[in-house]
């Protein structure tokens, strides 16, 4: 009984293993991709300040 008990905690840890991976694996990217996208925005959203500066300064 404890050795098939170890054998599913075994398998019941592998599985868990294998699907937190693939999770974080696909978070890391997901973080990623909103990352470069909120960097974009902050970038373009500077980019348009420093040019109506410029446009407003004389």
């Amino acid at each position: 009984m404890k050795m098939l008990y170890c054998f599913y905690e075994g398998l019941f840890m592998k599985m868990f293993l294998k699907f937190y991976t693939a999770v974080s694996r696909r978070h890391k990217q997901y973080m990623c991709a909103l990352n470069e996208r909120v960097l974009r925005r902050v970038a373009s959203a500077k980019r348009d300040k420093q040019a109506s500066e410029l446009m407003e300064d004389p």
